[in-house]
């Protein structure tokens, strides 16, 4: 098994223990007219971001997508949370990697 798999591999093993423990969300994710698929997500409502000289300048809501399940995920796109209805919509990318696409986002 290559890096790029074996680190898809672990995220989910991951975010399947977090969303055992309640800390991960079953969701949908639909592309900008596209059709959605279904997805966990991880949602830090409190994700802090820095200035110049490293002081923290405000707090974001973030949402971490994984690319095994949202090969894709692009702005404009909109995540669903399934329990409550509770809608994102995707805004600006904050990080990429193998694995992980996550996203400043606002609410719909």
């Amino acid at each position: 098994m290559g890096q790029v798999a074996t680190l898809r591999a672990l995220d989910a093993a991951i975010v399947s223990a977090f969303a055992n423990a309640g800390m991960a969300d079953a969701a949908t994710y639909t592309p900008a007219g596209g059709v959605a698929v279904t997805c966990t997500v991880l949602v830090d409502r409190a994700a802090q971001y820095f200035g110049d000289v490293g002081e923290v300048v405000g707090r974001r809501i973030v949402v971490s997508l994984f690319l095994a399940e949202v090969p894709s995920p692009a702005r404009g796109g909109v995540v669903t949370l399934a329990d409550g209805g509770e809608q994102f919509r995707l805004s600006e990318l904050d990080l990429l990697d193998d694995s992980i696409s996550r996203w400043v986002v606002t609410h719909v």
